[in-house]
């Protein structure tokens, strides 16, 4: 069943590739005889011109000599949108080409990913359930130790696998206040934290870049609150503060700690570097409140 839909969606893939390079073809023919034959017509509609119209005003030796100007002057007028309009459209076919390369490597991971490590987490699981049934006492609360571990190790393996198959939002098509619902739609149906969502975040002033490496460092943060914030309630805002952007995590239990720089937590290194990358600043506040998870970017 997940090799076929596996197979839908590239087949799904390829025939939208397919389209998009045929209508890219059409375009692209008709640019270039557009270019090729613009010089040609121009001549002719200048010669034409000349001898229906303009004879009695400029003289044959005048009118040889404003034919080439003319002609250069119309034909770079003509001529420059459609050569913009070619490079734009190379552009186009590169993107394409990028995108659907990143999209079969995105489902060959996530391929080996269920096949091995997912597989193998679920025989080890079947392993521990077998090893409960001939353990007592004491042993148990460590054979419960270790199925809860699993159960996580489960959860990334399965989030990773989820967010690898689910196509990336087209190029500036990234929209962080509905990616953002989406993912605490989940929370909502899969856990009891109750979420409290404050946004007004000016997304129209962000860059593709910004809005991307933004709504992966939400997501991570999200996934550390779940695994191991405990928590009853969550608190998202995200404001604009005069000349500041700032988007806050909050929750109420006993939070994760912000250890990235000893590499003691691998996802909040990840965070950390993903802000860097932006120029954005990642800040983390452990209390006994809960952890608070700040984005700010300075104007």
């Amino acid at each position: 069943m997940i090799y076929l839909c596996r197979l839908k969606q590239l087949t799904i893939l390829n025939i939208n590739s397919l389209n998009f390079r045929g209508d890219l073809f059409m375009s692209y023919k008709i640019i270039k005889w557009s270019i090729l034959l613009s010089p040609a017509m121009m001549v002719g509609l200048w010669e034409y011109i000349r001898h229906q119209f303009l004879l009695s005003y400029i003289s044959m030796d005048t009118g040889n000599w404003l034919s080439p100007l003319i002609v250069v002057f119309f034909t770079l007028l003509f001529s420059t949108p459609l050569f913009r309009r070619l490079e734009k459209m190379q552009e186009e076919l590169n993107q394409e080409r990028a995108y659907k390369a990143t999209m079969e490597e995105r489902q060959n991971i996530s391929q080996d990913l269920h096949d091995g490590i997912s597989q193998s987490l679920f025989l080890l699981s079947v392993k521990v359930n077998k090893l409960e049934k001939n353990l007592s006492g004491s042993h148990l609360n460590e054979i419960q130790k270790i199925k809860q571990t699993l159960k996580h190790i489960y959860e990334d393996i399965r989030y990773s696998i989820q967010n690898l198959r689910t196509p990336p939002q087209e190029y500036d098509q990234i929209y962080l206040y509905q990616s953002l619902k989406m993912l605490l739609k989940e929370i909502k149906e899969e856990t009891d934290i109750k979420v409290h969502l404050d946004w007004d975040f000016p997304e129209r002033t962000l860059t593709y870049k910004e809005k991307l490496e933004m709504i992966s460092i939400i997501k991570e943060a999200l996934m550390n609150v779940r695994k191991h914030a405990q928590c009853s309630n969550l608190y998202i805002t995200a404001k604009e503060q005069g000349v500041k952007l700032a988007c806050c995590i909050k929750d109420d239990g006993i939070g994760y700690a912000p250890q990235y720089d000893a590499g003691e937590h691998h996802g909040i290194k990840i965070m950390n570097e993903r802000a860097k990358a932006i120029g954005w600043l990642l800040n983390i506040e452990k209390s006994n409140s809960g952890t608070l998870l700040s984005i700010i970017k300075e104007g």
